[in-house]
C-alpha cells in the first residue's frame, strides 16, 4: 500500500483499480482500503483483516479464481471455530455459488458439499430457538446442488471417492429435515418435501455396492437410534423400499439382519420400521443372490 504513495512526482499516486463498485453483506459491507490510513486502522481487528484479503484477492484474481473460492472456504472454516454457524453458512453458500459458475468446479466440490452439510447439521442440534438460523431457501439451494452432483456421477463411475462424499451430503440433508420440518411454515414444508421427492425419483445408487438411501439408513449398529425418523421422511417421500444392492439385499434383508442382542437395538423402532417398510410395498419374499429372504437373515 506504502508503494502506492511512492512516487518521483509527490502529488502523484498509483490508484487502485477495478475495486468493487456496490459492498455486499458477505463482506460486512466494507469497501476495500484505499489509503495507508484506512489500512492502519484495521490493523487491531483480525476479522477486517480477512475480509481485506479477500478483497484484495477478488480483485487481483476474478471472484471466480479457485484461489479466491478456496480463501472464502478458509474463512468459514475461521467462523465456525469460533461458532458464528450463520456467518460460517452464509460464507459458504457464497463460495459455493462462485465455484457452480466455474466451468469446471474443483476436484473438492463434493467435499465441500458435504462440509456445508455439516453446519448445516450443526446449526440444527443447537437448542431451538436458533433454528431460524438455517433458512430454508439455503437449504434448497445445497439439496439442489447435491442431487446435481449426484447426477453427474452417476454418469461417471470413476467418481468414487465424490459419490461417496455427495450421498453422505444427501443422507446428511434427509436427517436435517426431519429436524427441521416442526419449525417451518407449510409452504416451507411442502418444499422441503418435494426436493426429497425428487431425489427419490432418481432412484440414487451407489455404484461401489448399489446401496439406496434406504440401505444406507439401515447400515451400522446403531442405524435405529439415528436414523428412524430419516427412514420414515424418506418412504413418506416415495423411496423404493425394494432396491437391490449388489448382493440382492432389499433395505428389508438389512433390518432383518440387525442383531437384537446389540446394546444399541431398539426392538419397538425395528418393529415401527419394518412395518413402515411393508406399508410401502416392500416385499418379504424377495431372494437375495444367497437366496434367502429377510425372514432367513
Amino acid at each position: 500500500m506504502k508503494l502506492r504513495f511512492t512516487s518521483v512526482a509527490a502529488d502523484e499516486t498509483i490508484e487502485k483499480v477495478n475495486l468493487r463498485s456496490i459492498p455486499i453483506d458477505i463482506y460486512e459491507n466494507r469497501r476495500e482500503c484505499k489509503t495507508v490510513d484506512e489500512l492502519e486502522a484495521i490493523i487491531g481487528d483480525k476479522n477486517a483483516l480477512r475480509l481485506e484479503c479477500l478483497l484484495v484477492l477478488e480483485r487481483l484474481l476474478g471472484e471466480l479464481s479457485i484461489e479466491h473460492i478456496d480463501a472464502l472456504y478458509k474463512q468459514s472454516s475461521v467462523y465456525a471455530e469460533q461458532k458464528k454457524f450463520r456467518r460460517c453458512l452464509q460464507m459458504c453458500m457464497y463460495a459455493r455459488r462462485l465455484e457452480e459458475r466455474r466451468k469446471e468446479p474443483s476436484q473438492s466440490y463434493s467435499q465441500r458439499l458435504l462440509y456445508i452439510a455439516v453446519i448445516m447439521s450443526t446449526i440444527v442440534q443447537r437448542p431451538a430457538n436458533t433454528m431460524e438460523e438455517l433458512e430454508s431457501n439455503d437449504y434448497l439451494e445445497l439439496f439442489n446442488a447435491v442431487i446435481g452432483e449426484l447426477k453427474k456421477n452417476q454418469a461417471d463411475e470413476g467418481r468414487v471417492q465424490m459419490e461417496l462424499e455427495t450421498f453422505q451430503a444427501a443422507m446428511s440433508l434427509i436427517w436435517i429435515a426431519t429436524k427441521l420440518l416442526p419449525f417451518k411454515s407449510k409452504d416451507e414444508q411442502e418444499s422441503i418435501l418435494q426436493i426429497i421427492r425428487k431425489l427419490n425419483r432418481y432412484n440414487f445408487q451407489s455404484t461401489v455396492d448399489k446401496s439406496s438411501f434406504l440401505h444406507f439408513s439401515l447400515c451400522g449398529e446403531s442405524f435405529v437410534d439415528l436414523f428412524d425418523e430419516t427412514i420414515q421422511l424418506l418412504l413418506q417421500c416415495g423411496a423404493s423400499p425394494n432396491l437391490f444392492d449388489f448382493n440382492g439385499n432389499t433395505p428389508l434383508h438389512y433390518l432383518a439382519a440387525f442383531s437384537p442382542d446389540s446394546e444399541n437395538c431398539n426392538l419397538y423402532k425395528v418393529r415401527t420400521i419394518l412395518d413402515e417398510l411393508v406399508k410401502a410395498g416392500g416385499h418379504m419374499d424377495y431372494r437375495n443372490t444367497a437366496g434367502k429372504i429377510p425372514a432367513e437373515c
